[in-house]
């Protein structure tokens, strides 16, 4: 593939920040026909749960009416009107492909660490925090107000600690 081709999203912190500045640096500007992923095999089915859901919820919910003063036909001049509820363009028409490397150059004990790692965080994505996330809208809140990567309160709040073998791998 030409380099010229290939898009990074280098502004992440972690996985769904990974989605989140992927699909509005360059997905929902570029509306590209076709999206790879690439990612270590670990890390994949992760990945693959929260960027399908990320890059693919539509940006505001479908109850948003569009405001639209050029549709005022009431003859009035109360300066425009709100036009019924639309679907806004989403621009997520795209073919979605993920690609898993291989985990070569890992022991297989930090291997099983980060599988089992990767596999908690998926089943916390897949049974409580995507369900509340609907919109890029709601996507935004989650990260910049709740994620500990992302949000101000970050400072302030004690996290657990990461096996010291886990943290050596990052």
């Amino acid at each position: 593939m030409p380099v010229d081709r290939v898009y990074e999203e280098n502004v992440s912190l972690d996985t769904i920040g990974n989605a989140f500045f992927l699909r509005t640096i360059h997905l929902d500007l570029l509306r590209p026909a076709k999206v790879i992923v690439i990612t270590s095999e670990f890390h994949l089915p992760r990945l693959k749960s929260i960027f399908e859901h990320v890059l693919l919820v539509p940006r505001f919910s479908s109850n948003t009416a569009i405001k639209n003063d050029a549709a005022d036909t009431s003859g009035g001049t109360n300066g425009g009107s709100s036009v019924p509820s639309q679907k806004k363009d989403d621009g997520n028409n795209f073919e979605l492909q993920f690609i898993g490397s291989p985990d070569t150059g890992l022991s297989a004990e930090v291997l099983q660490l980060r599988s089992a790692k990767e596999a908690r965080a998926k089943k916390i994505f897949d049974e409580e925090t995507k369900f509340s996330l609907k919109t890029l809208e709601e996507v935004h809140r989650f990260v910049f107000t709740n994620h500990m990567a992302y949000a101000s309160k970050r400072g302030f709040q004690k996290r657990d600690e990461l096996d010291p073998k886990l943290k050596s791998t990052y």
